[in-house]
């Protein structure tokens, strides 16, 4: 268990390493000078170096001599085609990626904008995609569990879910994004959590998802449904991230197997941190399980989550099974 008691704002290294375990995708294949293989989009190149971006992550530059030869005739080529800037001969950033268009139930949910659909059951809840998706990739699914007495349809609180599509976050880590709307305040257990989880599998099935990066992040009310939802399904979900939330601590067993984020303030009066800082400990010989208790922080601390850096590249960087 990593445990903190401060926020750190500041970004993580990002090591760009030509060996990895990639998400799906229709991206180029890239082999090294020595044989190694990784898949990611061309995005710009020099006489000496290549950009390039894999799905969800920044871009990062390497020189064309740690390609093959084969791909520093790929890129040699690339500079000489006609979309190459004719003063500096640096090309346009572009994407050999294909582009088709996505398709079935929630076609017209894929704008851009956020969209008021029904799921399963009557399940209302928000749904946003980019326009420019490709139903040839495959992107991660981020869910968000609003808490008590929130209208997520209004969309003025669409909390994390809202953050994830904003233009400087989502450019950098494309994705769809599903908050659905509770009912009632009951919570999102029973009823409500068995059409939130037949509403899931059918966006799966029917949209460009890669099941091994499925996201849950809950606020209060939300938080205790994210702790449900991993709890109730531990082998399906890639990572957490529970917010001014708590469950029993029992739930620490079934949680072990999943990257888990959670977050507290010191000083909330409205959920207590006892639950969450009771899982922590059960979760503390845990690598990928960390706590982060904000000094003096209430129970509004959801805001400050959502501005995190840190907090979005940690969680596209996790994938089920990693």
């Amino acid at each position: 268990m990593n445990t903190q008691y401060s926020f750190c704002c500041g970004l993580w290294p990002l090591a760009v390493l030509l060996i990895a375990t990639l998400p799906k995708a229709e991206a180029r294949t890239w082999t090294s000078a020595d044989g190694r293989k990784m898949e990611a989009d061309f995005v710009s190149a020099t006489d000496a170096a290549v950009t390039l971006k894999k799905l969800g992550g920044k871009p990062f530059t390497l020189e064309l001599t740690l390609l093959s030869a084969e791909d520093q005739e790929f890129v040699k080529s690339q500079a000489a085609a006609p979309d190459a800037n004719p003063k500096t001969g640096k090309l346009q950033e572009k994407s050999t990626r294909p582009t088709k268009a996505i398709e079935g139930p929630y076609a017209a949910n894929i704008t851009g904008e956020w969209n008021q659909f029904e799921g399963k059951g009557g399940l209302q809840g928000m749904l946003f995609g980019g326009k420019d998706l490709d139903a040839k990739m495959k992107y991660p699914l981020v869910i968000y569990l609003h808490g008590k007495g929130t209208d997520v349809v209004s969309k003025h609180a669409l909390g994390f879910a809202k953050a994830c599509s904003k233009e400087e976050n989502y450019k950098e880590r494309p994705c769809i994004i599903y908050a659905p709307q509770c009912p009632d305040e009951n919570g999102w257990q029973g009823t409500t959590g068995a059409n939130l989880m037949k509403t899931l599998k059918d966006l799966i099935k029917n949209l460009p998802v890669d099941e091994d990066r499925l996201y849950v992040i809950g606020y209060s009310m939300g938080a205790y449904g994210t702790f449900a939802l991993l709890n109730d399904n531990p082998r399906l979900f890639a990572a957490g991230i529970p917010i001014a939330g708590g469950s029993h601590v029992g739930v620490a067993k079934n949680l072990r197997r999943i990257p888990l984020w959670i977050w507290h303030g010191e000083k909330d009066d409205v959920v207590p941190p006892d639950q969450s800082r009771a899982i922590a400990r059960a979760l503390d010989n845990v690598q990928t399980a960390k706590y982060t208790e904000v000094p003096g922080g209430g129970h509004g601390i959801g805001g400050e989550v959502e501005k995190n850096a840190e907090v979005h590249i940690w969680l596209f960087e996790q994938k089920r099974g990693k």
